[in-house]
């Protein structure tokens, strides 16, 4: 197979992935409100999936470029967004929490929409970046990078759903100082993307 065509395959594959953990939100949201377990085990399935098609997309581009597919802005995002999922799953694995799903998936599908902005051309390496470090580099540093807003989301959500919002307390007000943040700092990246 040439470049080109496997170029495009793994596209479709990452396409065909992002069309499923859109469609997996709807399970997973219906499976945190209703008492039965066929929604939950229906998101996770499709996320599942989902997730192989992005290691499908992963591995064939890095077939067809010869290189780790982490060399561009647009291969970082969306490795990122392949590994958001993949932590994702893998607290699920550990902990059987769905709503975390709900934050982690909607931030994937936005990382990798933002990443499909980027130019997406393949383009060998600079000789200073030919170098198995670099894959080594990007790849752990986007892991951890997902690991770690997982665990923010979950922190998040513990805390929404342990804090009475109802009494003024010091604890309420700090909650309402990190949302407060956490908006104007996404506000800021939106506005200034435009």
């Amino acid at each position: 197979m040439n470049q080109e065509t496997l170029l495009s395959f793994s596209s479709n594959a990452l396409f065909i992935a992002f069309i499923l953990l859109l469609i997996a939100i709807v399970p997973l949201g219906l499976a945190v409100k209703s008492k039965g377990k066929m929604f939950g085990k229906l998101g996770i399935l499709l996320t599942y999936a989902a997730f192989v098609l992005q290691v499908v997309y992963f591995v064939v581009r890095w077939v067809a470029v010869e290189h780790a597919p982490v060399s561009n802005m647009y291969e970082f995002m969306t490795f990122f967004g392949i590994m958001l999922t993949g932590s994702y799953l893998i607290i699920h694995f550990l902990y059987k929490q769905l709503v975390v799903g709900l934050f982690t998936i909607p931030v994937s599908l936005i990382i990798l929409g933002y990443g499909s902005v980027f130019a997406k051309e393949v383009s060998p390496l600079v000789p200073s970046l030919q170098s198995h470090w670099l894959t080594i580099h990007v790849m752990t540093v986007a892991f951890s990078s997902a690991i770690l807003s997982v665990s923010f989301a979950t922190g998040l959500i513990f805390l929404l759903r342990t804090l009475d919002v109802s009494k003024k307390s010091i604890r309420t007000y700090s909650l309402e100082f990190v949302l407060y943040c956490l908006v104007v700092v996404i506000g800021f990246i939106g506005i200034s993307t435009l």
